[in-house]
């Protein structure tokens, strides 16, 4: 966790704004400055390098057994 302004250390189903009106989610953006862009969530990220981690819980068989990857990890240019 990073100290950052916004207190956000995680992003979740109870996050605000993280479903749109018609029910779908938000992008999320992890980086060390806000984004332009309104239509995402932001997660401050540190200067420092770091991991992300995904907690599932109540994971159902699609997971358990691989068949179901989690969105891909886009590296935006800086």
């Amino acid at each position: 966790m990073t100290a950052n302004a916004l207190r956000r250390y995680s992003v979740g189903n109870r996050t605000p704004g993280i479903t749109k009106p018609d029910g779908s989610l938000r992008d999320i953006v992890v980086s060390r400055t806000r984004p332009q862009d309104p239509d995402v969530v932001w997660l401050p990220s540190p200067e420092a390098p770091f991991y992300l981690m995904m907690r599932l819980y109540g994971p159902g068989e699609s997971i358990q057994t691989g068949r179901w990857k989690p969105p891909a990890i886009v590296p935006q240019p800086r």
